[in-house]
């Protein structure tokens, strides 16, 4: 996805699980890479009929891309996903809905012509949700949120797009994570918009951002938090132990006002790549009772 993404989508509204958020995520992945030798990207070449021009809709395969094994599990998923709100930082006026919904699909083949790939054809949205797993689906977003996500937006301004482990993310458990996850890995890459009172600053073994306490909110993607204490409790404490697994060391440092130790006046997150595999941390073992039978 792109860096500005990556570096900038908030979730303003809605309670959106982890497990929801990496599934919005995992959903829109297919659209956001240019697929096509003519530069044509899945975005762009995919159209559905019925569809107006603001909103983008891409068939996916659920089974493939759901990565939930029960309908029962996913309709609940989508509904959150649909009363979810998301906007950009640079753009907080726009505050548009993560998910707008999904139906299954049906795909007419047409007649080859010079030119065409062998099984091309129109997709048609039904006018209901699919029945289970194996049916092919249309999921719509709005047009602005993939826009902002694909690797274009970036390759416009000649910078590598983030790749994100979706799989890693598999295990976050805190709705927070996926957010904080996707900051480092912007804030990793270097090269994106930042407040004019942050500091960045490049270690031995990764960074350090130093951001203003009033920034918080929008820089890690929760602006509905402004204790110190839930900070720790709600965001950055879940999210060290999420990203830990992700392969992301994430180190927070609070910075006091002089004379004041309850006055907060900024934090530094200190970020680095996990120098090797960490060995898959195990519940110690019940001791074994041996009866005298």
């Amino acid at each position: 996805m792109s860096r500005n993404f990556a570096s900038s989508i908030v979730i303003t509204g809605g309670e959106p699980t982890a497990r929801d958020l990496v599934h919005w995520l995992s959903m829109m992945a297919p659209g956001l890479v240019t697929v096509d030798d003519g530069g044509v990207s899945t975005l762009a070449a995919q159209h559905i009929r019925g569809v107006p021009a603001d909103v983008a809709s891409l068939p996916l395969d659920l089974i493939r891309e759901a990565r939930v094994d029960r309908m029962a599990r996913l309709r609940p998923m989508h509904d959150r996903l649909m009363a979810t709100t998301v906007m950009a930082v640079d753009n907080p006026q726009d505050v548009v809905p993560a998910f707008l919904g999904w139906s299954a699909i049906e795909f007419e083949p047409t007649r080859p012509r010079d030119g065409d790939r062998p099984g091309s054809g129109i997709v048609h949205r039904c006018e209901r949700q699919p029945r289970n797993l194996a049916e092919p689906v249309a999921c719509r977003f709005p047009s602005y949120v993939l826009a902002l996500a694909h690797i274009d937006h970036d390759e416009k301004e000649r910078r590598s797009p983030v790749w994100f482990d979706i799989n890693a993310m598999g295990n976050f458990k805190c709705r927070y994570s996926p957010i904080v996850y996707l900051r480092c890995l912007a804030w990793l890459a270097g090269d994106v918009k930042m407040g004019k009172a942050w500091r960045r600053k490049t270690t031995t073994y990764g960074i350090e951002l130093t951001i203003p306490f009033g920034d918080l909110g929008v820089a890690l993607g929760a602006p509905h938090v402004h204790m110190r204490t839930h900070w720790d409790a709600y965001v950055l404490k879940p999210a060290i132990r999420d990203l830990d697994a992700a392969g992301i060391d994430l180190h927070p440092v609070w910075h006091r006002a002089t004379g004041y130790d309850r006055v907060y006046t900024g934090l530094t997150l200190k970020i680095s790549r996990a120098t090797k595999d960490k060995a898959v941390r195990r519940a110690p073992e019940k001791p074994k009772i041996h009866l005298p039978f």
